[in-house]
């Protein structure tokens, strides 16, 4: 897959991640009602959202694995460091939301409306400084193809 469709592809991952994120933010608020019918509709949707949740870590790791993965070539280290440890920290949240969501009842519900909160608020703030990289990266490649086209003109031909 080239750079440019790979690019197209994380935009779109990160629209339908903001718009999990919605969703998952209105059922952690349901979680959360003092209405018992509420809570338990509210930790129903929570748990029907796992799985989508894990299409999050699981773009964090094909990330960070991919060899030919744009953010590789293009980034500085201490953005790729960023990068990778918000990665981390998201996959600890979930991982320990998860743990915690699977015993989770109407009257314990504070944990896993915390851990859901903070994994919503650190998922949005990544994919605002994934789409920056995304820019920048974009910026690189339009740098490199005017100085190929440059390049290709001003060359004598041999």
């Amino acid at each position: 897959m080239d750079v440019g469709t790979r690019i197209e592809y994380f935009h779109k991952q990160h629209q339908d991640f903001l718009r999990l994120l919605g969703e998952w933010e209105s059922a952690v608020e349901l979680a959360g009602s003092g209405d018992d019918e509420e809570c338990v509709r509210g930790l129903a949707r929570m748990r029907e959202l796992q799985p989508e949740l894990k299409e999050i870590e699981s773009h964090c790791i094909s990330e960070e694995r991919n060899v030919e993965s744009p953010y590789r070539k293009y980034l500085q280290a201490g953005q790729l460091e960023t990068f990778e440890k918000e990665h981390r920290d998201l996959e600890r949240l979930l991982a320990e939301l998860f743990a915690d969501l699977r015993f989770a009842t109407v009257h314990q519900t504070d944990r896993v409306r915390q851990a859901g909160s903070e994994i919503a608020t650190l998922a949005r703030r990544h994919i605002q400084f994934e789409d920056k990289l995304i820019e920048e990266i974009e910026r690189k490649l339009a740098e490199e193809a005017a100085e190929k086209i440059l390049l290709r003109y001003t060359q004598s031909p041999e």
